[in-house]
């Protein structure tokens, strides 16, 4: 559960009294906190609860400097070189990335 934040150049930003209540907006986020929790679900981050062994291992792979490999113009990767500690290669993970040959069909 997240806050909308009006950005000023749209329509919900201009008119304030479109706005959401932050005082409702945080009795909101708590009443599902306390919702959640009670039915098992732990806080995981600010808007996500998982049941016990059903985190987001997605999230964790950054949380717990995983390697990973980003694609596209502005993704980045995360690689662990054993004996050097770790580093970020997105010119490398880059380059490589356009050796490869991925089939269609």
């Amino acid at each position: 559960m997240l806050r909308a934040h009006p950005e000023p150049a749209t329509s919900l930003g201009r008119d304030p009294a479109r706005h959401p209540d932050e005082d409702e907006t945080a009795d909101a986020y708590d009443l599902v906190g306390a919702t959640l929790d009670a039915h098992g679900y732990e806080w995981e981050e600010i808007s996500n609860w998982a049941l016990p062994a059903h985190e987001c291992r997605h999230n964790h792979v950054y949380w717990d400097h995983g390697d990973y490999v980003g694609f596209g113009s502005a993704a980045h990767s995360h690689h662990t070189v054993v004996g050097t500690g770790t580093c970020a290669r997105p010119i490398a993970t880059s380059i490589s990335c356009r050796a490869v040959r991925v089939p269609r069909g």
